[in-house]
């Protein structure tokens, strides 16, 4: 009977040390659920006051405070790709996928995801989540934006602009809109058309810093110099360190040269050409130097070097040549900062 007694207190004793550490895990739990409110609007709202990196750790804190929050893993992705740090941004965003989240939030990483791949260069996997996207969430303008963009990528401009056209009766007054429709005639070459609905966009946000570029770049490709100078050097009054504003400035500085500007067009000419033009040139320009080669007397070929010792020093000056055009253009590109007020400089 005293042995029965004696159990009967001891699990009697591990019933109260169990109901005291279920109270304590409810009360970690709301606790711990409390702070992740707190650090998700904190990072909320050093995200719209433009101080990314503090949002990134306000988020990447979220996670550590609860590990199943599906929400702070896609905001942390979102500023990772911002960042440009693709894998990274890929890595959270496919953990925040496979949490459990609402349709809202699965359509904004898909959103993410899609663009992420995208840079990526996994194009084909890129458009697959965006249609996923637009199939969870087709009234979300920002879910065709997202597949407009992956199929002008793919080289796809009708399906694009049939994206395009669905978003803008979504919404007819996003900037958004009216800049993928910029991006898209400029992806064609259609810099006249960019231009107006760069323009169009630029009503709609005024001085956005990426439609400031895109004006730029769009006024670079009409031979507009001053107007793509002022966007860059505009952009770059806000970022210092902005790597798109950098390189207009750097296009604009290139052509300006006479020096560099045979550099520049030489450089730039695999992206101005199609890829088979670009061969076709390269090519053509190889054939010629051998039919000039053939009509050469034979007393110049004769005292000529040897072709080994022709070709090393081309390389060699053509080596020499682009460092040249490098540091001019470091140098031009420095003093034009400095013109500036520039922010992070």
């Amino acid at each position: 009977m005293a042995l029965h007694r004696a159990q009967l207190r001891e699990i009697r004793a591990r019933a109260r040390i169990i109901w005291r550490v279920a109270g304590l895990s409810r009360a970690v739990s709301e606790v711990t659920d409390t702070q992740l409110q707190t650090v998700l609007k904190q990072g909320e709202a050093a995200w719209r006051a433009g101080n990314l990196t503090a949002a990134l750790q306000h988020y990447e804190r979220a996670i550590y405070l609860a590990p199943g929050a599906a929400e702070a893993y896609l905001h942390a992705g979102n500023l990772q790709y911002g960042f440009g740090r693709y894998k990274q941004a890929l890595a959270l965003l496919e953990t925040g996928l496979g949490l459990p989240c609402d349709e809202t939030e699965r359509a904004y990483g898909l959103r993410v995801r899609a663009l992420t791949l995208l840079q990526l260069r996994r194009k084909r996997e890129a458009l697959g989540t965006a249609q996923e996207a637009v199939a969870i969430a087709p009234e979300s303008e920002e879910n065709h934006i997202v597949l407009s963009t992956v199929l002008r990528a793919l080289g796809r401009f009708k399906p694009a602009e049939a994206a395009l056209a669905q978003a803008q009766r979504l919404a007819p007054d996003s900037a958004s809109v009216w800049e993928g429709y910029a991006q898209l005639h400029k992806a064609q070459r259609h810099f006249k058309q960019a231009q107006v609905f760069a323009d169009r966009a630029l009503r709609c946000a005024p001085e956005t810093p990426e439609l400031m570029l895109l004006k730029g770049q769009i006024a670079f490709r009409l031979n507009d110099i001053a107007t793509a100078r002022d966007m860059a050097l505009w952009a770059l009054s806000r970022n210092a360190t902005d790597l798109d504003a950098l390189g207009l400035l750097a296009m604009v500085r290139s052509w300006q040269s006479w020096f560099t500007r045979p550099f520049w067009w030489f450089s730039t000419l695999p992206n101005r050409l199609h890829k088979g033009a670009f061969m076709f040139t390269m090519l053509a320009l190889g054939s010629a130097a051998a039919v000039v080669q053939l009509f050469l007397p034979a007393w110049l070929l004769q005292d000529m070097p040897a072709e080994s010792t022709l070709n090393q020093a081309v390389m060699d000056g053509a080596v020499g040549y682009a460092l040249l055009c490098a540091a001019h253009v470091g140098w031009l590109i420095w003093r034009d900062r400095r013109q500036v007020k520039l922010k992070n400089y």
